[in-house]
């Protein structure tokens, strides 16, 4: 933990000196992560469905994976598993007292698990099916769903009360995955999932880009 808190002071650093806006989101977060851990984000925050998951290469993918595990919970776990990917190379991968290494190019005749899947697969190993209310995703690896309409997803964050008097709900998803309210003001209809509540009150739903056009609605 005392590494993790070094590095988390020296990403801080960086991040109040980054003049762009998506630079600082990313070394302050990390920061944040590294002391605090991801416990108390949302679950769909924390493992990441969006297509900038799925887009991402193995080796991405797999160091998602070893930043997710729980360390202390695989304290005393050593293991490997030879994880052979259909549609790209081959990893060794080695977990070791909650650190995950992996080899490419390499197999292991001694090791505790074969895996054969798509290099999708790796995100089911990470995820599972993630269940939003009354809503359930799934992932169908291998396949592009193409529609004349959908729906975006997302979980809130906190809440926030600006100086100006703007009572704002972040989210976490942003206009990297809906661009379109922010290229021209197109209208999204936007439904609480999970609160039964018959209290309303009127919130901006905002993104996490830290740029002033990262607005839903």
């Amino acid at each position: 933990q005392d590494a993790r808190c070094l590095c988390a002071d020296a990403l801080e650093q960086l991040g109040y000196q980054a003049e762009s806006g998506a630079w600082r989101n990313a070394y302050l977060t990390a920061a944040l992560e590294l002391r605090n851990g991801t416990d108390n984000y949302p679950k769909a925050n924390r493992i990441g469905v969006g297509s900038t998951a799925q887009g991402m290469d193995a080796q991405t993918m797999l160091d998602c994976m070893g930043i997710q595990m729980d360390a202390e919970k695989l304290a005393d776990r050593s293991f490997t598993v030879n994880l052979k990917l259909q549609d790209g190379d081959d990893y060794l991968l080695k977990v070791h007292h909650g650190v995950l290494l992996y080899y490419k190019d390499t197999f292991d005749a001694n090791a505790d698990l074969t895996l054969s899947t798509q290099r999708m697969g790796i995100l089911a190993i990470i995820n599972g099916n993630l269940k939003v209310g009354n809503r359930e995703i799934h992932f169908e690896f291998g396949r592009s769903i193409v529609g004349e309409c959908g729906e975006l997803i997302t979980s809130v964050l906190y809440r926030k009360d600006t100086a100006t008097g703007r009572r704002l709900v972040i989210v976490d998803a942003s206009m990297t995955e809906l661009i379109r309210p922010m290229l021209y003001g197109s209208y999204h209809d936007i439904e609480n999932l999970t609160s039964t509540a018959e209290k309303h009150e009127k919130y901006a739903i905002v993104g996490t880009a830290c740029e002033s056009t990262d607005v839903f609605n």
